[in-house]
């Protein structure tokens, strides 16, 4: 009997190490591209953080930052917009940015003055800082865009774009 509980109780350990394990490694993973699929990354070019940062310098083009959570269902839904035509078409004129707010923390801090809401979307000029008057349609949150119509995503990136032409 002492033996079968020893027994018992390293499988239960056992399997919760392994569930642990599987989870961290799923954490660990959360930004690799099958999250930017999501959000259309056939058509879209996103860029992690650094690298947009680093190509939005290069070309003078302005960021659309989007900040988001994998779970959330109303990041689920804004996601949609992004397979919109006008949308694909006007993400070619700027850096698209994705963050992941559970698993880039540092960068969700660093914009944190404006809100830490989810799913929030700003304009960024070329050297990251935020591009004061493009907001959506809610005064309490700026960076909140409808996630049912592309229309306020339209223009945002239009009027990015006309502060930054190319």
């Amino acid at each position: 009997l002492c033996f079968w509980m020893w027994g018992a109780k390293f499988m239960i350990r056992l399997c919760l190490a392994a569930i642990v394990l599987v989870w961290a490694a799923t954490c660990a993973h959360a930004d690799e591209p099958g999250n930017a699929n999501r959000w259309n990354s056939a058509k879209i070019d996103w860029k992690t953080f650094d690298d947009g940062l680093a190509e939005a310098r290069s070309a003078n083009r302005p960021i659309l930052i989007v900040f988001h959570m994998t779970w959330c269902p109303h990041c689920r839904r804004y996601r949609r917009q992004f397979y919109n035509p006008a949308v694909v078409k006007l993400s070619r004129s700027m850096v698209m940015v994705l963050v992941d707010r559970d698993t880039e923390a540092d960068i969700n801090a660093r914009y944190g003055a404006y809100g830490v809401y989810i799913p929030r979307t700003m304009v960024l000029s070329p050297r990251g800082q935020l591009v004061s008057g493009i907001t959506g349609p809610y005064k309490d949150y700026p960076h909140l865009l409808d996630t049912n119509s592309p229309g306020d995503l339209k223009r945002v990136m239009k009027s990015a774009l006309a502060k930054y032409p190319q």
